[in-house]
């Protein structure tokens, strides 16, 4: 296509960014299920837990719509990390470190290139 503003990589980010939203959607309902007993009790959780995830389906969101992409992928890696890095007590389950582990995957890709096509205002925000 001659003219075309769209890069050999914009499928590449595409992917990415949707799946980055759909890691930090299955952390956020895991951890609302565990809250509600529905997987066993979670004791260690709290309301700032909780806080945290809503923030993280909001980044999902965005992240789905490709609003302001590569911030918002660096949110969700801070949001995702932060309750970790800053309470030592936390106990980290496995399936928490394979969450973590793909969130930082699917976001390099958003992070050095963008959103992809596929968004919901080009340049906008």
């Amino acid at each position: 296509m001659a003219g075309s503003s769209r890069s050999p990589h914009d499928g590449i980010c595409l992917i990415s960014r949707l799946l980055l939203a759909a890691v930090f959607v299955q952390h956020t309902l895991t951890e609302f299920l565990g809250y509600l007993g529905m997987l066993g009790p979670f004791p260690w959780r709290s309301a700032a837990h909780m806080t945290i995830d809503s923030l993280l389906i909001v980044v999902a969101i965005w992240l789905a719509f490709g609003i302001r992409s590569r911030v918002v992928a660096m949110l969700g890696i801070m949001l995702i990390t932060m309750p970790y890095i800053l309470v030592a007590h936390l106990v980290i389950l496995p399936r928490e470190y394979a969450t973590m582990i793909g969130a930082v995957v699917f976001s390099i890709p958003v992070m050095l290139c963008g959103s992809g096509s596929g968004v919901l205002l080009r340049r906008g925000w």
